[in-house]
């Protein structure tokens, strides 16, 4: 089977872990980890969404890298919805065209909702990479907080920004983020949990924390690689909002 994984791609100026650290791509640190990529292979030949677009990916626990069964994924719009495989996985077949959110729920972890758009979508799917999608349970993502000296707010998210090389579908390093919603500060994964800092390195993630809500969305920019296509806004809602970026390195 191919690896999924998610890049957004909406055009704008301006992640996958392996199995020693863990969303979408590798964090590796004890704090935030995003597990392993599931298999980076060629599309296969077999089509799971006739007519539609696979939006293919792995659930796996933030902290742990384990995979996550039962997780609830839902395309906002369309009332598409799938839930997880033991082994984490899942596949949401998604129509249509343009931006579309995707929620990623399970009892016990803070929501994840990720903005993205079809054709970024289907891109990705034909990089043949597939990212894990991290979940945080409300212990760990306050744990996460505290590690930088921080106090998450439940009126606020954690935005994480994700960019990927367009090409192969893999983090990218050396990406400069910003969002324009009022947040505590930018940081990045490192061994030992998450350090300050908006320029992603080898996992290819920056957070932004306790982002404000606001008017409900954000925009986004990357600088450092020549051009970057993402969605014109990022939706922002309470726990964890996500995004990635595809990047020409």
């Amino acid at each position: 089977m191919r690896a999924a994984a998610v890049s957004l791609f909406f055009v704008m100026a301006c992640g996958t872990p392996d199995p020693a650290s863990s969303d979408a791509s590798v964090v590796a640190d004890a704090v935030v980890a995003d597990a392993p990529t599931f298999d980076a292979s060629a599309p296969d030949a077999f089509d799971p969404c006739p007519g539609e677009t696979p939006f293919e990916v792995g659930a796996v626990d933030w902290t742990t890298g384990e995979n996550l069964p039962g997780v609830a994924v839902q395309a906002r719009g369309n009332g598409n919805v799938a839930s997880s495989a033991p082994n984490g996985r899942v596949v949401l077949c998604v129509s249509g065209s343009g931006l579309i959110n995707i929620r990623l729920s399970k009892t016990d972890y803070v929501d994840r909702v990720h903005t993205s758009t079809v054709e970024a979508i289907a891109a990705q799917y034909a990089t043949g990479e597939a990212p894990s999608f991290r979940m945080l349970t409300t212990t760990d993502a306050d744990a996460l907080y505290a590690n930088v000296g921080e106090v998450r707010s439940g009126a606020a998210t954690t935005v994480i920004a994700m960019p990927t090389n367009a090409t192969t579908g893999v983090p990218l390093s050396g990406a400069t983020v910003a969002i324009t919603a009022a947040n505590d500060g930018a940081f990045t994964p490192d061994g030992a949990g998450i350090v300050s800092g908006a320029v992603s390195q080898a996992d290819g993630k920056v957070l932004f924390l306790n982002a404000e809500l606001g008017a409900g969305t954000t925009g986004a920019s990357v600088t450092g690689p020549a051009v970057c296509e993402m969605p014109e806004s990022v939706t922002l809602e309470a726990g964890i909002s996500s995004v990635s970026m595809a990047c020409q390195p």
